[in-house]
């Protein structure tokens, strides 16, 4: 269902852009105002795209492929591009899954509309007036599923607060210079569950420096929350230079190359070189690596492990 008007967070905005060039941060918003004027996925065609943010195609393919390694887009096995959490906002994801069962949603009572919809607080975009809402759907690409009934949007699932944190956890999220009511100490528990043993021992030394030395922490807009600062391997940035990892991929070759034509060489060196082949298998070393390398279309046929640590 496209969305005539949502609300907009001007700080988590600010927060998600960080990082993005003036022209990825236009490009960015525009494709984010075509998926919920449109209310779901919206077709990868590099003409259409490149119109809508009025560049050249091959302009528009170097700010997607940016966007995709800094984990702004994703393209969905169908061959579309989506934002996670328009996704999630949007109820996508549970759309998809009512049409793939093939059951029938149960119907619910119409209702007349006394108010406008609404998106969570949190959401990247600002509001756009009802008269300007974009009208994507005209004669281009297949018919968007069919919606989840109104008021089923699936729930995501938080991590629940343990009784105790592991000491080591604790060190590293006591000097992380957290904004007020920003980080969710579960959610950071959960990513960082997802490191390698090395990478947790050295955590503490990283939230340090970072505190010491990093420009958000300075700036009014603050630290980014400390899951996300996990999920997008930053943390990376703060190893001492003699700890600093350097990858190599050790499989085989036209795997990296089938990487890199489908996203590129940079998208290759995050994610795919700091994986390991097994002989048989991509067993990637963090949660994010993993959901990354298992949205690439020229790695269908390729068997992608979950971490060990998120596996146990």
């Amino acid at each position: 269902m496209s969305l005539p008007w949502f609300k907009f967070n001007p700080r988590d905005f600010l927060e998600g852009s960080v990082g993005l060039t003036a022209e990825e941060r236009g490009v960015y918003i525009t494709v984010l105002s075509l998926i919920y004027a449109r209310g779901d996925a919206i077709p990868d065609e590099p003409r259409w795209l490149a119109g809508h943010c009025m560049l050249s195609v091959r302009a528009w393919n170097k700010h997607r492929a940016a966007l995709i390694v800094k984990g702004k887009l994703f393209a969905t096995d169908d061959g579309r591009l989506l934002n996670e959490r328009a996704a999630t906002e949007l109820g996508i994801i549970g759309a998809k899954t009512e049409d793939n069962s093939g059951e029938t949603p149960a119907k619910t009572e119409d209702k007349p509309v006394e108010k406008r919809p609404t998106l969570n607080e949190n959401s990247d975009l600002p509001g756009t007036d009802k008269d300007r809402e974009l009208e994507v759907d005209k004669g281009i690409g297949a018919k968007a599923p069919r919606p989840a009934p109104q008021g089923k949007r699936p729930k995501v699932a938080k991590a629940k607060a343990p009784k105790s944190y592991p000491p080591l956890f604790e060190e590293a999220w006591k000097l992380y210079p957290h904004a007020a009511g920003r980080s969710s100490k579960p959610d950071t528990l959960a990513r960082w569950r997802d490191l390698t043993a090395e990478a947790r021992q050295a955590l503490p030394g990283c939230c340090k420096r970072y505190a010491a030395e990093g420009k958000e922490p300075k700036d009014d807009c603050g630290a980014p929350a400390m899951e996300r600062w996990l999920k997008r391997a930053l943390h990376e940035h703060w190893l001492p230079k003699a700890d600093a990892p350097s990858f190599t991929w050790t499989g085989p070759p036209q795997i990296r190359t089938a990487v890199v034509v489908e996203q590129s060489d940079a998208f290759a060196r995050s994610y795919l070189d700091t994986s390991e082949w097994t002989g048989e298998a991509i067993q990637t070393r963090n949660g994010y690596a993993y959901d990354k390398l298992r949205t690439l279309r020229n790695l269908r046929d390729v068997k992608i492990l979950e971490p060990k640590e998120r596996a146990a």
